[in-house]
């Protein structure tokens, strides 16, 4: 999941409204730099993968622990079904 992909409600985008010489413009999705952006990815990503075992979420990335490599190799593999489930491009 990236910020792109995180929409945004009306009333978050009235607040990411900025202007330019060509018009007014909203941001529709969640855009970079914006100060609680990455406490809201990292909270998307939790509800997405915190509950697959020896997966650990720092803001956008996802890091696995494993004893093995099958072991490693049967997280990866968890964790890329549930993105193609639960997170899929929009």
């Amino acid at each position: 999941m990236l910020f792109w992909q995180t929409k945004l409600d009306e009333q978050s985008t009235k607040l990411c409204t900025f202007n330019t010489p060509f018009g007014i413009y909203s941001f529709l999705r969640l855009p970079f730099g914006i100060s609680l952006a990455p406490e809201v990815f990292q909270k998307q990503n939790e509800d997405a993968f915190g509950d697959i075992p020896d997966v650990h979420i720092v803001f956008d990335n996802l890091i696995t622990a494993a004893s093995d490599d099958a072991e490693h190799d049967a997280t990866l593999r968890r964790v890329l079904q549930r993105a193609r489930t639960q997170c899929p491009v929009q």
